[in-house]
């Protein structure tokens, strides 16, 4: 079952984890479609990872 791409209470930003889970897809294939454009790249606080959950309703 796929996650809903619209939740009630809406996320501001996501995890990678997050990120594959949502999308169903491994680390590598995450990193792939980065690497060619297919998704946006992350956004870094520290060393942590965050995608912007609009900007990947954007892409999806």
């Amino acid at each position: 079952m796929k996650p809903d791409l619209y939740p009630s209470e809406q996320k501001t930003v996501l995890t990678a984890t997050e990120l594959m889970m949502l999308l169903s897809i491994s680390s590598t294939t995450l990193w792939r479609h980065v690497k060619s454009g297919e998704l946006p790249p992350p956004k870094y606080v520290g060393k942590s990872r965050y995608w912007r959950y609009e900007d990947i309703l954007r892409f999806v």
